[in-house]
């Protein structure tokens, strides 16, 4: 998994990592896992044209 590789070096360096197009919570879990703690996709919310009401679709654990 490259996510692997790449969140090795970001953690030795400092870095935060953002996760993008994130669809399914098995994803969600396996990034979070890794340290991608910033995550965003489907998964959270479709693309809109609206303002967010502050809600998220999915949350880890749930």
């Amino acid at each position: 998994m490259r996510c692997e590789g790449l969140a090795d070096v970001a953690r030795s360096l400092n870095i935060r990592l953002l996760a993008e197009g994130v669809e399914r919570p098995e994803e969600a879990r396996a990034l979070l896992d890794l340290g991608y703690l910033w995550q965003q996709g489907y998964l959270y919310a479709w693309p809109s044209l609206e303002a967010p009401d502050g809600s998220l679709g999915w949350l880890p654990g749930e």
